[in-house]
């Protein structure tokens, strides 16, 4: 269907390349993103390897079956967890300064229990801070991403028991968008900025 319009898109895209200007932006698009790519791409590994390497405490007030299995899913994450036991979250928190640790993560008591209720826990995650800098800013990031990943995996395990016939992402995200550009009366089912990319892509190369 693409292919009907593509005559009509190309036309206006010529006409705004007769304006010496765009090129300016265009030629900063094709610098910058590849840039930005590299940027992201390094930013990502550094975080990977900043969590690895951090030391991460980890108290258990509720210890149970679920509480544990919070604890092994951030071990098999490839996490250097410390766990402590039997002292005051204050208590806690002295003895991972004086280990280093990146981040102490609480999981309180009626954790396994409010879940299991279907009502929301709050799991502290306490971040020891001695210096600010782009690894330990990583660092964090990484370690809530890791919490969040688990907590997503808690999402579908309780709504796949609620409605076991049911894909959880459905339950998730009952809506899903269906993009159909009408442009000077012909449809396409695309959104019109892929069309106008990809038509733009196609010119800008043909031009050069």
């Amino acid at each position: 269907m693409i292919w009907r319009i593509k005559p009509l898109v190309e036309k206006e895209i010529k006409d705004m390349l007769r304006d010496p200007r765009i090129y300016i932006g265009i030629i900063s698009t094709i610098i910058i993103l590849p840039l930005m790519g590299a940027i992201f791409q390094v930013s990502f590994q550094s975080s990977i390897s900043s969590v690895e390497s951090a030391t991460i405490v980890l108290v258990d007030f509720d210890n149970t079956d679920l509480s544990k299995d919070f604890l092994k899913f951030l071990a098999d994450k490839k996490l250097n967890i410390e766990k402590i036991e039997g002292k005051t979250l204050g208590e806690c928190l002295e003895a991972a300064r004086e280990m280093e640790a990146a981040a102490l993560i609480a999981i309180p008591e009626g954790f396994a229990s409010k879940i299991q209720s279907c009502e929301g826990v709050n799991v502290s995650i306490y971040y020891i801070v001695n210096s600010v800098s782009t690894s330990s800013t990583l660092t964090y990031t990484g370690i809530e991403n890791v919490v969040s990943e688990y907590s997503q995996r808690l999402s579908d395990d309780i709504l796949t028991g609620l409605a076991p016939n049911v894909d959880p992402e459905i339950l998730k995200n009952p809506i899903k968008l269906k993009s159909i550009t009408v442009f000077k009366g012909v449809e396409i089912e695309a959104h019109p900025g892929a069309i106008f990319s990809s038509m733009m892509m196609t010119v800008i190369i043909s031009v050069l």
